[in-house]
């Protein structure tokens, strides 16, 4: 669930691991702008169904001169969903078949994802190519 409240809050309800990375630079060109993102996960490991249930909470500022009328994410975790992802591919073509040929049960993914800007429930969807890719 993305929630942009205030300083632009997102808030997601089920698993979303994310990376991020903040570049630095000694010295910056004109018209040098740098994101602001800072973030609050809560996480609950059910040792029964092997399942995580999570809450991210993620505070997003945009510095661009530019308005933002998307933003992409990256569910990592859906990228050991099934043998047509990206790592799957790469896998098989090293040579290793172990993830290939594991059972469905032994694969993680995200579901449960809803994000919103407040109260407002925000239209997502997968990347054409990739489902460990979304657009908001």
């Amino acid at each position: 669930m993305l929630n942009f409240a205030g300083k632009r809050q997102i808030i997601i309800y089920g698993l979303l691991l994310t990376g991020w990375v903040n570049a630095q630079f000694p010295t910056r060109p004109s018209g040098y702008f740098q994101q602001e993102l800072a973030y609050r996960i809560e996480v609950t490991l059910n040792d029964s169904s092997h399942t995580l249930s999570a809450h991210l909470e993620l505070d997003y500022t945009n510095h661009s001169p530019d308005t933002l009328v998307f933003i992409w994410f990256h569910l990592w975790p859906n990228g050991y969903k099934n043998n047509e992802t990206a790592f799957a591919k790469q896998r098989f073509r090293d040579g290793s078949t172990k993830f290939y040929f594991a059972k469905d049960d032994d694969r993680g993914y995200i579901d449960s994802l809803d994000f919103r800007v407040g109260p407002v429930q925000l239209e997502w969807e997968f990347h054409p190519e990739w489902i460990d890719v979304a657009q908001v």
